[in-house]
């Protein structure tokens, strides 16, 4: 496997997935693939508002799943979806306490829109790396 080791932030809305309980109750989840993402990728989920703040370290175990992993996990399809969606597997590795990561903190370390998936800057990149120590 090659080691692409690129960081992401993907956004997520608690009001259309808890994604807090899905971990309590899996390591893995199906997300909607955008981007160059590939397997070995850090993928960092930001969780929006009430929190607004990063809650959740993962890393890209399949970056193409195929169509029947897909619909058994039926929370993965967006309502307006087209069917020529592509999709991801994440793996979690890490949950981080409340306030780890907030949206004020992010921003000052070069966090742009957090409503579409995006590459981290090296800056963004260096703070999370730190933050987690």
């Amino acid at each position: 496997m090659a080691n692409y080791q690129e960081t992401w932030v993907f956004p997520c809305n608690v009001k259309f997935f808890d994604f807090f309980k899905h971990f309590n109750d899996n390591r893995t989840v199906i997300w909607k693939r955008r981007g160059a993402v590939h397997n070995g990728d850090i993928v960092y989920i930001y969780v929006g508002a009430p929190y607004k703040e990063i809650r959740f370290k993962c890393h890209v175990v399949n970056e193409s799943v195929d169509e029947a992993t897909v619909e058994k996990n039926q929370y993965a399809i967006p309502k307006n979806a087209t069917g020529n969606e592509h999709y991801l597997e994440l793996e979690l590795d890490k949950t981080f306490e409340s306030n780890t990561f907030p949206l004020a903190d992010l921003k000052e370390h070069d966090l742009g829109q957090v409503q579409i998936p995006a590459r981290a800057s090296r800056r963004l990149k260096a703070f999370l790396e730190r933050g987690e120590d």
